[in-house]
């Protein structure tokens, strides 16, 4: 998921998250950090959904919840990446509570040594040993705000480390699910979001709809043109399909030359025209080999596209667009099928 927060609409989501993490029980670390700024920005419905079912039966989240939420709605991370982020926000943590710890001692001793001048302090006492009490508390005070000044200090430090966390778990984050090539969803990511759509769903609400792309004769593409072409083929079709995605749109590179587009809110008549759109530009696209000048022509697409159906399952709305790519592919290719 990408976050195009500003930075201060994505400061106040960080004092909403900190605060919530606060309240439950699970460790105060990147994962339910992650969790929690999702859930502030109010982006991520099915994480929301699910939160909210436990808050409303008062249930604390504890470090399984959560990480099964993390796990299921947020990231798709490695586990190396995972702990790394750990034992770096662990460490951040730690920082801060050593610096609170020392400011608070320093407030601690000050507090004891005023107490301790309001008993020594008596009439008549010498110049000399009042002089001397007042440059030691004079001391103290100037020891106290240098902890309170290093607390402070390292709280905006802490806020910067924050956010540069925040910004490498989003780039870790991306980079485990889009697809090199392509630029696109990868596999994975893309079935996670249609699983979670299709869990979403509204009954009384029009799609989604699932289009299934193919290149045609990609294998006599890369035979005849070499697979660095090959490769710049699928580019050319990510970029395509990338630039032309709008709002809830989710693109993703399907397999080797196959290409998924899901199109939630979107008729079926509306998905075709989607889909021929896409397959006629690419019919008028060329796309240049890398040791010559001389453009490439005549690639073409193949498409199927299906509605999905009240009550239909992952598995079965998959195949019917499958199905009628395959029909799009038999009836010669370069054209859209329907599915029943």
């Amino acid at each position: 998921m990408k976050y195009p927060d500003s930075a201060q609409r994505s400061a106040e989501y960080l004092r909403i998250a900190l605060a919530l993490m606060s309240k439950h029980d699970a460790a105060l670390h990147p994962i339910t950090y992650a969790v929690w700024y999702e859930y502030a920005s109010g982006r991520n419905r099915g994480l929301n959904q699910e939160v909210d079912g436990h808050l409303q039966s008062d249930n604390k989240l504890d470090e399984e919840t959560t990480r099964k939420l993390y796990e299921a709605y947020v990231a798709d991370l490695d586990p190396q990446t995972i702990a790394r982020f750990n034992a770096e926000f662990q460490r951040l943590l730690d920082e801060v509570g050593n610096s609170a710890a020392r400011t608070g001692d320093d407030a601690s001793l000050f507090g004891q040594r005023l107490e301790q001048l309001g008993r020594d302090l008596q009439p008549g006492m010498p110049a000399a040993v009042l002089h001397e009490r007042i440059e030691a508390m004079v001391a103290d005070i100037h020891n106290v705000h240098g902890s309170i000044r290093a607390l402070t200090e390292r709280l905006d430090s802490s806020q910067e480390e924050v956010e540069r966390l925040k910004r490498e778990l989003i780039r870790a984050r991306e980079e485990a699910i889009i697809d090199g090539l392509s630029g696109l969803l990868n596999r994975k990511a893309f079935d996670e979001r249609l699983h979670l759509m299709l869990s979403n769903v509204d009954q009384n609400s029009v799609g989604p709809c699932l289009v299934l792309i193919d290149i045609d004769h990609f294998k006599l593409i890369n035979d005849t043109f070499g697979h660095l072409f090959g490769d710049a083929v699928i580019r050319s079709i990510g970029h395509l399909i990338k630039s032309t995605v709008k709002g809830q749109d989710v693109a993703a590179r399907y397999g080797g030359e196959e290409f998924a587009l899901l199109l939630p809110g979107t008729p079926l008549a509306g998905a075709r025209v989607v889909a021929d759109r896409r397959r006629f530009a690419f019919s008028q696209s060329r796309i240049r080999r890398l040791n010559s000048e001389e453009p490439v022509g005549n690639i073409t697409i193949s498409a199927g596209v299906a509605a999905y159906r009240p009550g239909e399952d992952l598995t079965g709305l998959i195949a019917r667009a499958d199905a009628a790519l395959y029909t799009s592919k038999a009836q010669g290719r370069n054209r859209i099928t329907v599915a029943d």
